[in-house]
Order: structure tokens, then sequence, then C-alpha cells
């Protein structure tokens, strides 16, 4: 080997350690950057350098979080609409005839209670579309009923309608809504949430803060009869 080779290949070990230190350099800076982020580190032959993030591991954590919000809702929605009678049971001694209305209007309520699509259909259809919607399901069972109960009027229907809609739906909904954004905030500021999923919380908030501004809008969106007022009382 002469000189000239000598200094050739001398060059090329210079070469490849400063690019060896420098892919070191930037490993190091990217594992202290995402050091609250990084769970697991590997270098093989075959499989070369691989890290894996949390990332999954906070989204299934975020979501069982907010899937449990809307569980506890949903039972707050059927327990209060179960609660909820057009008519006094003792005015009829507590006759079955009168427990089977009772439970057949509340039927429709309960199942939207279960399906929990609240938020998103008043988003989507607005208030008005919202209310007729549940007052048509409503008004579909008294006035089946309507032959043997005279009482239960149209307006008494909507009436009690609204009177689910303020006494049962809304704060339920309200206190989900802002259960979730509070939630959403806290993993917002932890270290070991990612850029990607902290832009995903950031699209849930503002998503949620939306559903408020429908709920606030639904809240005042009819003035209640007496007979609503009476039962609120």
């Amino acid at each position: 080997m002469d000189f000239q080779e000598f200094l050739d290949h001398k060059t090329v070990a210079i070469v490849g350690g400063v690019i060896g230190a420098l892919a070191m350099i930037a490993f190091l800076t990217i594992v202290s950057a995402l050091r609250h982020k990084i769970t697991f580190v590997s270098w093989t032959r075959a499989d070369g350098l691989q890290i894996r993030t949390n990332d999954v591991v906070m989204w299934s954590k975020l979501k069982n979080k907010t899937d449990q919000i809307d569980t506890d809702t949903k039972k707050s929605n059927r327990k209060g609409t179960t609660a909820m009678m057009i008519l006094d049971p003792d005015k009829y001694d507590m006759s079955a005839e009168s427990m089977l209305v009772i439970r057949d209007v509340n039927q429709p309520l309960v199942y939207a209670s279960y399906e929990n699509h609240h938020t998103r259909e008043l988003l989507a259809d607005g208030v008005d579309a919202y209310i007729n919607d549940k007052l048509s399901d409503v008004l579909e069972v008294t006035r089946f009923w309507q032959k043997h109960f005279p009482e239960l009027t149209d307006r008494k229907a909507e009436g009690y309608t609204s009177l689910w809609v303020k006494k049962i739906l809304i704060p339920n909904l309200r206190r989900s809504c802002n259960a979730k954004i509070a939630f959403y905030k806290t993993m917002a500021k932890r270290d070991d949430v990612g850029k990607t999923l902290k832009d995903e919380i950031k699209r849930c908030i503002a998503k949620n803060e939306e559903y408020l501004d429908c709920i606030k809008e639904l809240d005042a969106s009819r003035i209640l009869s007496p007979f609503e007022q009476e039962k609120l009382s």
C-alpha cells in the first residue's frame, strides 16, 4: 500500500467515524426529546433500529375514560327517564293500565338514552329538529292512549318531552361534555403524550365545546308550560 492509498483509507475511516458520531448524536437527541414517550428501543442486524412510543397506550387510556363517561351518562339518563311519570299513578290506584301508559311513553326516551347520540343529532340537525323528533315518538304513544286517558293531550305530550329535555337530558349532557373537556385538558398537559395525539385531543376539546353551545341553545329553546313548571318545582 503506497502513501496515497494509506491516506485514502485513513480519510474513509475518519469520515465514517464522523458520520457514526453524528448519527449517535442525532439518535441521542431524538431519545432525549422523546424520553417521556419512548417505551421500547431495540437494534438488531435483521430489523435495524426500532423505537416505539406510548401513543397507543395513551390513546387507549383516553378512550377508556371517555367511554366510561358515556356509560355513566347513559345510565343517568335512563334512570332519570324511567323515574318520570306522565300520569299520576296514585290517581289511578296504581292500575296496571296506567303503569303501562307510563312505561310506553317513556320507552322511546329510554331508547334515546341508550343510543346516546344526542349531541351529534343536535349538531347535525339543529335544536328544533331534535326536539320534534323526540316529540313525535312521544305523541305516537299518547295519541294511542288518548281514548282511555283524555288528559294525554298533545300539549301535555309536548310539555312532557320538553320536561325530559330540561330536567334529565341537558344536565347529564352538560356534565358529560365538561368532564371530557377537563380530562382532555389534563392529558394535553402531559409530557408523555405525543404531538399527534395532542392534536387529536385539541380537536376533541373543540368538538365538545361546540356540543356545549348546542346544549345551551337547547336549554333556551322552549318556554316551560304550567305542567312543566309544576313538575320542576
